[in-house]
Formats: C-alpha cells, structure tokens, sequence
C-alpha cells in the first residue's frame, strides 16, 4: 500500500489543448511540492507550461495527439519530460537570444530554469526532459 510518505516515483498527465496547460501546471505542483521549495516549484510549473506550449504550437496538425507530461523522481532529482510528435527537434540556444528575436526565448528560459535539458527523439515522437536537483 501506498502512502503519502512514499509517493510513486513516476506520474504522467496527458494534455489536449491550451485548456489543459493550467492542469499540467497544478500537476507538476501537486509532485514537486513535498520535494523542492516554493522558488523552484514555480520554476517547475514555468518550464512545463512552456514546454507544454511548444509542443502544442509545434505538433502537426495530421498527428494531433495528446501531450504527455511525465514526472520521475529520484533521490537526487525530480525530472519532468514533455513528447508530442513534431517533424523537428527544437534547438536550445547556445547564449543569449537577441532582443529583437521573434521566437526562442522559451527554450532559453527553459534551460536558465533548470539543472539540465535534453532533447530526444524516438521515430516521430519529440521529448524534452529537463532535470531539477533535490540537494
């Protein structure tokens, strides 16, 4: 039997649409809560809306299917991992994005906000996994 004192170490959400980005937020929340402090569970919620955004923005119209948000957690980190299909990866930028750039901050902040990103891809299905350490 479970209990709150031992919570899954793995937990997935599936988003639809732009509806369901504030629902994919409170469920990062509700996992990261317990483990991290308030600072960096709203750094938890930002990158998944972002990255759940993107991947709403950059899926093909002919692949339409929900968004998967998973969470793991380990003794040492809480990962979140967003995939969807899209017919690209996305590119994290190397330094600053310029002012005037019309897209790619969201990467940028994403990678800012987290202790790691990483971009896999398995046939037409895009993850992006970014890592928040526990010590």
């Amino acid at each position: 039997m479970r209990t709150d004192s031992h919570p899954p170490r793995h937990r997935s959400h599936s988003v639809r649409d732009r509806a369901g980005i504030a629902a994919a937020r409170r469920f990062v929340r509700r996992v990261a809560t317990p483990h991290l402090d308030q600072d960096r569970v709203v750094d938890v919620e930002l990158v998944t809306s972002e990255l759940v955004t993107n991947a709403l923005e950059h899926t093909p119209a002919d692949e339409r299917r929900d968004v998967e948000v998973s969470v793991d957690l380990s003794d040492h980190a809480l990962d979140v991992s967003v995939a969807a299909p899209a017919a690209e990866l996305p590119r994290l930028s190397d330094g600053d994005v310029p002012v005037t750039a019309r897209r790619g901050r969201g990467l940028y902040i994403v990678s800012a906000l987290c202790d790691n990103v990483g971009v896999s891809a398995s046939g037409s299905l895009v993850r992006v996994s970014c890592r928040f350490n526990l010590t």
